[in-house]
């Protein structure tokens, strides 16, 4: 992995504005960090941090399967009484899951993965990885911040589309509120 310093897009905040990302700075705090990149190979990608996804991805599916069965651990991980009927139930219903995504530490070629918080089903989540990393993308490119052929390695949009595929076949209507 190769980590470039880059320049912020000069009307970062207007941008952010314009398409409703008003928590891109949260208490004068930055949270969308437009100030670096990162280049991984696809071997890097693929062996270092896809296949870690998976492992992490399960153990986190064993842990809700302790959790709905242990009041202690359900504190533990900080969820709210009021939810913990609803988690359980949705759980041995076997309720289907949409999307994840995963936030980490990256410490080296030849250290794991670190897991910082794995954010599964929360809308704003979807809007970063899946629409405003995608178009910091596309405006990096035009720009010549990055390579013209760069790629996105979060393959949210064609994932999230398979996943509606797999959940709902095309005669039902979804209602979106946006």
């Amino acid at each position: 992995m190769l980590r470039h310093t880059i320049p912020v897009r000069r009307d970062l905040d207007r941008i952010a504005d314009d398409h409703g990302f008003d928590f891109h700075v949260i208490d004068n705090e930055i949270y969308w960090d437009e100030s670096r990149a990162y280049r991984f190979t696809l071997r890097q990608i693929e062996e270092q941090i896809e296949k870690p996804t998976v492992e992490l991805h399960q153990m986190c599916l064993e842990v809700v399967d302790r959790a709905v069965k242990d009041e202690q651990l359900l504190q533990q991980l900080a969820i709210p009484p009021l939810y913990w009927d609803a988690i359980a139930e949705s759980w041995r219903q076997g309720d289907p899951s949409l999307y994840g995504r995963m936030d980490f530490v990256w410490c080296g070629a030849d250290a794991p993965l670190k897991l910082l918080e794995y954010n599964a089903d929360t809308p704003t989540s979807l809007y970063e990885a899946a629409w405003f990393q995608w178009f910091w993308l596309e405006d990096a490119r035009r720009s010549g911040v990055i390579p013209r052929d760069a790629d996105h390695t979060m393959r949210f949009r064609k994932r999230l589309i398979a996943r509606f595929s797999e959940l709902y076949s095309p005669e039902t209507a979804l209602l979106l509120l946006l």
